[in-house]
C-alpha cells in the first residue's frame, strides 16, 4: 500500500505542472485537463474538489451579505466592529476569491450543483420545527423543574412560532416539487397537530 501511495505521489508531482494564474497572482499548478479522459482527477476526485468550491461561494456569500446586514434583530445583534479599511477591502478580497474560484471551476471541470430554493427553506423549517419542538416543556424539564403554569406559558409561546414556522413549510411542500418522504400533510395545524 505504501508503494502505491508513494507512486501516485510521484505521479502527481510530475502531471502538476502547469501554471495556472490564481488569486493574488499567484501561480497554482494544475492540469489543463484535470477531469478529462487522461487528467489525473478521477470523477470522485472532481465532485470533492466540486463541494469544496461550492462551499468556498457559499462562504463568500455570507462574508459578502455581513456587511451589508442589519445590526440587530429580535434576539441577536450583530457588532459592527469592522474598521473603514477592513470594510473596503473584504469586497475585493472576496471578488479575488471569485475569480479563483471561475478559473479552478474551468480547469478542473466541476459539477455545477444546482439547488431548489423550495428545498433550501423546506430544509430550514423543518430543522427550525425540530430545534422548536425540543424546547417544549417536556424538553426543559431536562434543565430542571418546571411548574405547570410555567410550561403551559412556554408550551403555548413556542406554539405559536411553530404554528408560523409549519405554515411556511406547508406553503413550499404543497407547490410542486414536494418529494414524498416529507412529513404528512396535517388538516389542521394546533397544539394537537403535528407534521
Amino acid at each position: 500500500m505504501v508503494g502505491r501511495i508513494s507512486r501516485v505521489r510521484k505521479h502527481a508531482a510530475r502531471t502538476w505542472h502547469r501554471p495556472m494564474t490564481g488569486m493574488a497572482g499567484r501561480a497554482v499548478e494544475l492540469e489543463d485537463a484535470c477531469g478529462g479522459e487522461n487528467g489525473m482527477l478521477n470523477p470522485s476526485q472532481v465532485r470533492a474538489m466540486s463541494v469544496a468550491l461550492q462551499l468556498t461561494e457559499e462562504a463568500m456569500d455570507r462574508i459578502e451579505r455581513l456587511l451589508v446586514a442589519p445590526v440587530a434583530g429580535v434576539m441577536y445583534s450583530l457588532v459592527d466592529d469592522l474598521t473603514r479599511e477592513e470594510r473596503k477591502r473584504i469586497p475585493a478580497l472576496c471578488g479575488q476569491v471569485r475569480a479563483a474560484l471561475e478559473d479552478a471551476s474551468a480547469r478542473v471541470q466541476a459539477e455545477t450543483l444546482e439547488r431548489s430554493r423550495r428545498r433550501e427553506i423546506r430544509g430550514e423549517a423543518a430543522t427550525l420545527w425540530a430545534t422548536l419542538e425540543d424546547t417544549t416543556s417536556k424538553g426543559l424539564r431536562g434543565y430542571g423543574p418546571l411548574a405547570p403554569e410555567d410550561a403551559a406559558v412556554a408550551d403555548a409561546l413556542l406554539e405559536e412560532i411553530s404554528r408560523h414556522v409549519v405554515a411556511i413549510f406547508r406553503l413550499v411542500e404543497a407547490a410542486p416539487g414536494a418529494e414524498a418522504g416529507d412529513p404528512p400533510p396535517a388538516a389542521e395545524v394546533g397544539p394537537a397537530r403535528r407534521w
